[in-house]
């Protein structure tokens, strides 16, 4: 009972990746999101330093290469090797990171640990043929959506940090020069 309507990879033929994702750099294509990547960004991720910036970009790598892992043709799937460096770093951020919101509280938690569920889920769905039972389609969609969900989060933290920093370099440039001027007019 199985036709081409069920492909889940049909759903995906010609759609666009994640929109608002930063577009890769120049000089940089998808082998920059490979699993050494995740890895640094991950570990990134666990030791506290722009957690922000390195999880939405690791949801960003996961998803488009479990998107394309199950292509017919297409090699580019973790084997268990590197599945198994890729969770040991993920369940390192996961642990260092029970809450990944300016207040720890209970929903935040909840928040966090679905998004880890979720980024977990797609690290298994990039291993396609390790993946002991596929999800269903509608499964799939949802591991898809959940992980848009979180990788906006982290990356709107992200963006507002940047602001932030942008504001106290303009804070710090406006009192150097107040204070240039106040010393310049006594002397």
């Amino acid at each position: 009972m199985s036709d081409d309507s069920n492909d889940v990879s049909s759903l995906f033929e010609g759609a666009s990746e994640f929109e608002g994702d930063p577009p890769l750099p120049p000089e940089q294509d998808e082998e920059f999101y490979s699993s050494e990547m995740v890895i640094g960004w991950l570990n990134s991720v666990a030791s506290g330093h722009d957690r922000y910036y390195c999880l939405s970009h690791v949801f960003s790598s996961v998803v488009l290469h479990s998107r394309s892992a199950g292509r017919k043709g297409n090699s580019d799937y973790l084997n268990q090797y590197q599945r198994d460096r890729v969770l040991k770093a993920l369940r390192a951020a996961r642990y260092a990171n029970p809450s990944m919101f300016w207040e720890d509280t209970a929903v935040a938690r909840q928040i966090t640990r679905h998004g880890f569920d979720t980024l977990e889920k797609l690290v298994e769905l990039w291993t396609f043929d390790l993946f002991a039972q596929q999800p269903s389609d509608d499964e799939r969609l949802d591991i898809y959506d959940y992980a848009r969900i979180f990788q906006n989060l982290m990356h709107n933290i992200s963006l507002a940090e940047e602001i932030e920093e942008r504001t106290r370099e303009r804070a710090a440039k406006d009192v150097a020069k107040i204070r240039s001027m106040a010393l310049g007019a006594t002397v």
